[in-house]
C-alpha cells in the first residue's frame, strides 16, 4: 500500500513541476524585443511597454527583460493566491 501512495506522491510533484515549468515558459513567450523606427521596444503580448534607451548594451537589455519576467511571475503568483483565498 505504502507503494502506491509513495507512486501517487511522486506523479503529484511531477504534474506540479510539469504545470510550473508550462507556466513560466508561457511567461517567457509573452515578454518579446521588437525594433521599429530605429529604437528597440520591449512587448508583453506584443503591446510595448518600455522603450530600450539608446546607449544600452546588450547586458542591460538582457536585465530588463529579466525583471520584466520576474515581475510577470510575481504578478501571476499574486493573482493565483487571490484565487486560492477565494475557494
Amino acid at each position: 500500500m505504502e507503494n502506491i501512495v509513495t507512486k501517487i506522491r511522486r506523479w503529484a510533484d511531477s504534474l506540479k513541476a510539469a504545470r510550473e515549468a508550462q507556466r513560466r515558459a508561457e511567461i517567457e513567450a509573452r515578454i518579446s524585443l521588437r525594433e521599429k523606427g530605429g529604437r528597440i521596444y520591449l512587448l508583453c503580448g506584443g503591446t510595448a511597454f518600455a522603450c530600450v534607451e539608446n546607449g544600452n548594451n546588450a547586458l542591460d537589455i538582457v536585465k530588463a527583460i529579466a525583471q520584466a519576467r520576474s515581475a510577470a511571475a510575481m504578478y501571476e503568483e499574486g493573482i493565483k493566491e487571490r484565487r486560492d483565498e477565494a475557494k
